[in-house]
């Protein structure tokens, strides 16, 4: 699910944007950078369970994986897991007014994507509803974040979104009779 929120994400930041379609979108560590063509460091930086354990909505799922699935989207069952992944996204540029520019140009698009709509999400994350972004995200130490990298402090944004994390099981427990239950651990 990283991979294709990695992957939702670039395309939301190169689709509807005339400056954006012209660069780099760049997943490694922001430091691995070479060259300062304009581009974006799209960096997950932190991911852990989320507070808010998805809405109460019930969701058939048929076929995944080649495995028949029941998955319910609830705060009480732990067929789907939330996490919230917290990206930065560091604008790169041969100049400062150019990495400023390319920087607005990402504000202004995220701002106006309070979610990703489900038919804009890769695959994967289809069927789960539009998943939420937080902009600007409070960050508890952003000196120290940027120390970590070992990177120095520079301007970047900071976003949060909200991800599922499904747990497919070939064969359900409730699918099992009472005394023949099957834990799939051995």
């Amino acid at each position: 699910m990283i991979t294709a929120v990695a992957q939702t994400l670039a395309d939301l930041l190169t689709r509807d944007s005339s400056l954006l379609s012209t660069v780099q979108i760049d997943l490694s560590h922001p430091s691995k950078r070479e060259d300062v063509r304009p581009a974006l460091s799209l960096y997950l930086y932190d991911l852990r369970k989320s507070d808010d354990e998805g809405d109460l909505t019930a969701i058939e799922r048929g076929e995944k994986d080649g495995h028949s699935n029941k998955l319910r989207q609830t705060r009480t069952n732990a067929s789907v897991f939330w996490f919230d992944l917290s990206y930065m996204i560091i604008p790169w540029d041969w100049t400062n007014l150019g990495q400023q520019r390319l920087l607005s140009e990402v504000i202004q698009l995220l701002l106006s994507h309070s979610t990703v709509k489900e038919n804009s999400l890769a695959p994967e994350l289809q069927g789960y509803g539009d998943l939420s972004i937080r902009v600007a995200s409070f960050i508890p130490d952003v000196p120290a974040l940027w120390n970590a990298l070992k990177l120095p402090l520079q301007p970047a944004l900071y976003i949060t979104i909200k991800t599922p994390f499904p747990i497919y099981c070939e064969n359900p427990l409730s699918e099992y009779p009472d005394n023949q239950q099957e834990t799939g651990f051995t």
